[in-house]
């Protein structure tokens, strides 16, 4: 016979597991629904090689087909000056990757004859393997191996990551960590440059709509100019960035004697604002949907340079 009290305690053991599976339903769930390339999503490395210093920003702009793939695609700005010149360069390029089940696969204009290869295997464990043909200047003996596997928890959501060494590769031996939609932290998104000493890219930070801000520090502006200027103290923050109708503007420490000049690729003006103190506001409703360079200039001189996404 079955008691009242081993009836309410089957019931209770039966609602702890259903909790339970729940749980870990939910668990899988966002482990493995990865959303790579969220439309704006933003991925920013730092340059510094020969003397050279600035960022690149990679924002996913939407769907297309390249080389015959359905794909993202990717705007790339660069931003760079050097250490012996207060001049800063811009240039404008593009990028395409996917991911399929776990890989990622990238194709970047002037790599690899722009077909697609593969950069991150998601899905290996301790002990696999795979090459970086694409990354590493042509050479086929280079590639990575996994080392050991985790996981990070942003906003929710789940991310793995994966601890591996590079191999045939001018810096082997050398230890990086992958995270899912980030992917390199040493190298930045696309592993540039392995086959290199002297690395010329590095991962900064990754944005998006789901898991926010993510990065070791903020390096998506540079800073040239007078040297004595209290800005080459200070960094900006832009937000929302990708932005459709207006972008805030904070400054880590106030501007005096301000200007803020909207660019677009071609180096055409498209919006000139005076700003003073720590804050501003500008509108780009009536602005096309686009890449353009903010610039920020004080007593006369531009001093940093940061790249806002326009969407519609």
């Amino acid at each position: 016979m079955i008691s009242s009290s081993d009836t309410s305690k089957s019931l209770a053991m039966k609602k702890l597991l259903l909790g339970f599976l729940i749980i870990q339903s939910f668990s899988s769930k966002v482990a493995a629904q990865q959303n790579w390339f969220l439309p704006g999503a933003t991925l920013t490395d730092g340059i510094n090689w020969f003397a050279h210093y600035g960022y690149v920003d990679y924002v996913v702009v939407g769907d297309t087909v390249y080389d015959g793939v359905n794909c993202k695609h990717l705007l790339k700005t660069q931003v760079q000056a050097t250490q012996q010149s207060s001049i800063i360069d811009t240039s404008y390029d593009q990028a395409f990757a996917y991911e399929l089940g776990g890989y990622v696969f990238g194709s970047y204009n002037g790599f690899s004859n722009n077909a697609f290869d593969t950069i991150y295997n998601f899905n290996a464990v301790p002990g696999d393997t795979w090459g970086l043909y694409y990354n590493c200047c042509g050479s086929d003996t280079a590639y990575v191996e996994v080392i050991d596997t985790s996981h990070i928890v942003l906003n929710g959501y789940t991310l793995k990551t994966q601890l591996i060494a590079y191999h045939g590769t001018l810096i082997d031996g050398a230890i990086d960590t992958f995270i899912e939609r980030m992917g390199s932290t040493k190298l930045g998104f696309y592993l540039s440059s392995p086959c290199v000493t002297d690395n010329k890219y590095g991962f900064c930070s990754y944005e998006d709509s789901e898991v926010g801000y993510y990065g070791w520090f903020d390096c998506d502006s540079i800073e040239v100019g007078i040297e004595e200027s209290q800005l080459n103290e200070t960094t900006i923050h832009l937000f929302p960035n990708p932005a459709t109708h207006y972008t805030d503007i904070t400054f880590s420490q106030p501007l005096r004697n301000g200007i803020i000049v909207l660019t677009d690729l071609s180096g055409k003006e498209i919006l000139t604002t005076p700003v003073e103190g720590s804050f501003m506001r500008i509108h780009i409703a009536d602005i096309s949907a686009g890449m353009y360079l903010l610039n920020i200039y004080e007593h006369g001189n531009r001093i940093i340079s940061k790249s806002l996404a326009v969407q519609k």
